[in-house]
């Protein structure tokens, strides 16, 4: 049985997402499955980690978890309950919220299969027959689907989760290629041949893949004129893409989806195979700007680059800011697109105070712990909607490094009151440096609330 959610409210209101995870995890970390995302993308009324989905034995279960707002289901608080076609759960009173449908008819459940290019012209007929010749199968996270060298047997249909490809290089060593989502296909071109597989498929954080043998693709071909058909047009197809793609002189990129990897995982495979080239991360859609609101932009979009020379981060941008600020507020946003790496691309000359010097991995452990702190403060603060004034003639920090933001956010306070969200928005620094500026202040009483 699968799950369909519907949103009702938020950033992706009218959208719908389907599972058929054992657990589904709900929250605003990044992590979550089920990411929660107001119309701000400021997860007021969600924590972190804030509820879980069970599905056993035909019943599927939400459970609380001792989350900061609640948990409700058609407008009253739970903190286990069994759910039912139609109902509308809520995280927080108020809060992002769903419909819960289930999908069980088999037309639905082989939709996937449409999306792969080798099976997306097959009538329902041919696909049903492909679905009932081969089966899904459940992978943990860090396992392995197949090994460069074993030979090519299957046809993988990826339903739920993400594979990583690996290939090897000279010293042995190997290095993430490409990450492949719901919908692509692994082993088309090699099954039906036998072909050893160039290439290791690992399954970082868990997956549901459809397979189906070599031997059952050929009984198809052989009893169905349709399918073999289908099958010659769509390989006549791969071979002609082969030979344009031949024909093209282009750099090789490493390029996935940020939904299913956090930023970290990305950088630290390219510092450890050190990488030379530029890292590109896109907003898919409406994509989080400075101010922590959307913008109304459609389509992708960069919203910020790394540069990395030989496995150490050089330079980084994100918005108005540069250098380490600019790399750390990649980390502090809610990233909802993709990222593309390209191999050689040459860092042009840049000044050299928005240069980054410090050792690569310990600039991403850095920004790891700055993300963790800063979810911290942001429960501390008041809502983001809150304004301050000035207390005192004058602002003083002890950091002297941060004081080109504290004389900006001097300046803005000397005018008027000023909100969170303006400040956010207006301060030469990253989240978390705009964040412990108000709580030190406050703390301080250099600040008050108006």
């Amino acid at each position: 049985m699968r799950v369909r959610f519907t949103h009702l409210t938020g950033s992706m209101r009218g959208s719908v997402e389907e599972f058929s995870l054992p657990v589904i995890k709900v929250g605003r970390a990044i992590s979550s499955d089920l990411l929660l995302q107001d119309e701000q993308g400021l997860h007021r009324l969600a924590s972190r980690m804030h509820a879980e989905f069970h599905l056993n034995d035909g019943n599927f279960t939400i459970y609380d978890l001792s989350s900061r707002n609640g948990t409700f289901v058609n407008g009253e608080p739970v903190s286990e309950k069994v759910l039912s076609e139609g109902d509308q759960v809520s995280f927080g009173l108020n809060g992002i919220s769903f419909q819960v449908n289930f999908v069980e008819s088999l037309d639905e459940e082989i939709e996937f299969l449409r999306t792969t290019p080798i099976f997306r012209e097959l009538s329902l007929e041919l696909l049903q027959r492909v679905f009932r010749r081969g089966q899904i199968e459940s992978y943990p996270a860090s396992s392995t689907l197949f090994r460069v060298g074993e030979p090519s047997s299957k046809l993988y249909v990826i339903r739920n989760g993400i594979v990583e490809l690996r290939s090897p290089k000279e010293d042995g060593k190997q290095i993430a290629v490409n990450y492949i989502g719901p919908g692509q296909a692994l082993g088309e071109t090699t099954a039906l041949i036998g072909e050893p597989h160039i290439s290791e498929a690992r399954v970082p954080e868990g997956a549901e893949i459809f397979q189906i043998s070599a031997e059952k693709l050929k009984e198809m071909v052989r009893s169905n004129p349709d399918f073999a058909e289908h099958m010659v047009i769509t390989f006549a197809k791969y071979l002609n893409r082969s030979y344009k793609k031949l024909s093209l002189q282009t750099k090789n990129k490493l390029q996935g989806s940020l939904f299913y990897f956090d930023l970290a995982t990305v950088i630290q495979t390219l510092i450890n195979s050190k990488e030379s080239g530029l890292l590109t991360i896109y907003s898919v859609g409406r994509g989080l700007i400075r101010s922590m609101a959307w913008s109304t932009s459609v389509g992708a979009y960069p919203i910020g680059q790394v540069y990395l020379q030989e496995g150490q981060v050089r330079y980084a941008w994100s918005g108005q800011l540069s250098g380490e600020e600019a790399f750390y507020q990649l980390f502090q946003v809610e990233l909802n697109g993709s990222f593309s790496f390209e191999q050689g691309v040459g860092m042009e000359s840049r000044p050299e105070g928005e240069m980054i010097w410090r050792p690569s991995m310990n600039l991403v452990m850095e920004a790891v712990r700055l993300q963790d702190e800063l979810n911290k403060l942001r429960d501390m603060l008041p809502e983001q909607t809150t304004a301050f004034e000035l207390n005192r003639p004058t602002l003083n920090v002890s950091n002297l490094n941060l004081s080109l933001a504290v004389d900006a956010m001097y300046r803005l306070l000397l005018e008027r009151p000023v909100s969170i969200i303006e400040l956010v928005d207006a301060l030469p620094c990253c989240y978390y440096t705009t964040y412990f500026l108000i709580k030190e202040f406050l703390d301080t009483n250099q600040i008050r609330e108006v």
